[in-house]
């Protein structure tokens, strides 16, 4: 884990102090494609047994070591994995923190992914003790602004007239 994370940096990254731990074991590991406000990003994203991080590719450090900028760590007794309902190469995480959608290079890898995250978060959920339905309220899902017809929370249309008073993902009243 530690030689994994010693390339990450960036805001926030004193929570990366507590990710090594004897109990905490690495799943899995690979850059995605991330929903965000005007396009898909890769991000690098690290599955352990209770959380998952991900963090910004920001270029080589020295030698052949890619550098990292943090991004955030979900606990992954809060989340939910969601199959993409147009995407074959899609898969959605949710949360009550944040919610996504994530893009692979093939269907294969996005089955692999899903099914790797939902059995970690099973295994973090019966840790805790908790049951299926003990779940939280997921975030609203990221839409790109091109393809947000309404808003996200009370599904009011936009519209020209609301626009100019509203973000195309919630609408500023929610």
């Amino acid at each position: 884990i530690k030689d994994s994370m010693m390339v990450v940096g960036g805001r926030g990254t004193e929570a990366l102090h507590h990710l090594v731990s004897s109990e905490r074991k690495l799943l899995k590991e690979g850059v995605l494609l991330k929903a965000c406000r005007a396009k898909n990003k890769p991000f690098m994203f690290w599955l352990f047994n209770n959380c998952l991080l991900y963090a910004t590719p920001m270029g080589t450090l020295g030698g052949s070591k890619y550098q990292y900028q943090f991004n955030r760590v979900m606990m992954l007794s809060d989340c939910f994995v969601r199959e993409s309902r147009v995407d074959p190469l899609s898969f959605e995480l949710l949360s009550a923190e944040k919610s996504f959608a994530l893009w692979c290079d093939t269907v294969g890898e996005a089955k692999e992914w899903a099914s790797a995250l939902r059995d970690a978060i099973q295994e973090a959920r019966e840790a805790k003790g908790l049951k299926p339905e003990d779940v939280r309220a997921a975030a609203p899902l990221w839409v790109q602004e091109s393809e947000a017809t309404a808003c996200n929370v009370c599904q009011e249309a936009f519209g020209w007239a609301i626009v100019g008073g509203r973000q195309k993902h919630h609408c500023r009243s929610c």
